[in-house]
């Protein structure tokens, strides 16, 4: 199955053999921005512009839960790899836990910038998001990007940082509208449409290298 959420409101699941469609989803209040599948590929959770998440039966077509709690639109859903955890990302600058067997909130991590991107890691200690790592362990029921929740390099705003300190200031042109972290390299992708590296020396925080490529 293929999942698609859309400005009208609704989720569709098509089969990819044949591009028909299985299922429409309906009960979302606005525009869904984010879908993704269950481990088990029983469930669908929904991110929406009217605030909520949402979990769906694939079988039944039926609304599970009802994440309630975001102040602003979801951009982005994730499930944990054993299927225990849902992250969702919120334009009201936050990512949440939930669990979606009961649909409480687990826990609540104040990012001050908009995630539209999250995954988690496949041992499901830490998410991977559009401006880095952020380890789950490091949850507490409300916390900050100045707590130890930052995992290694990590971009906010105008900063690169590295677990709980500043070390990069970015002037405008260098600052991204998305980020991408592994081990010591930082890329961050501009609206320019350049993409500029950064290579740094661990645990030193020097900055090795610096290079741009325009798209």
């Amino acid at each position: 199955l293929v999942a698609s959420g859309s400005e009208d409101h609704t989720i569709k699941l098509w089969d990819p053999a044949t591009g028909a469609v299985q299922r429409t989803l309906e009960g979302h209040l606005g525009s869904v921005r984010a879908v993704a599948f269950s481990p088990g590929g029983k469930l669908v959770v929904s991110g929406s512009y009217d605030h909520t998440v949402r979990l769906w039966d694939l079988a039944t077509g039926a609304v599970q839960k009802i994440l309630e709690g975001h102040s602003a639109p979801v951009y982005a859903i994730a499930f944990s790899p054993d299927g225990k955890l849902v992250a969702s990302g919120s334009d009201d600058c936050t990512v949440r836990l939930w669990d979606p067997t009961t649909g409480a909130a687990q826990q609540t991590l104040n990012v001050d910038i908009l995630m539209r991107n999250l995954s988690f890691s496949r041992n499901g200690l830490y998410l991977e998001t559009d401006r880095g790592q952020l380890d789950i362990n490091s949850f507490s029921s409300t916390i900050s990007l100045q707590s130890n929740s930052i995992r290694e390099l990590f971009t906010k705003q105008s900063w690169v940082t590295h677990t709980m300190g500043n070390v990069l200031w970015l002037p405008s042109e260098y600052r991204g509208t998305c980020c991408a972290v592994r081990g010591n390299v930082l890329v961050l992708g501009q609206a320019s449409g350049r993409v500029t590296f950064f290579e740094f020396n661990l645990p030193n925080m020097l900055l090795v290298e610096d290079f741009s490529r325009g798209i």
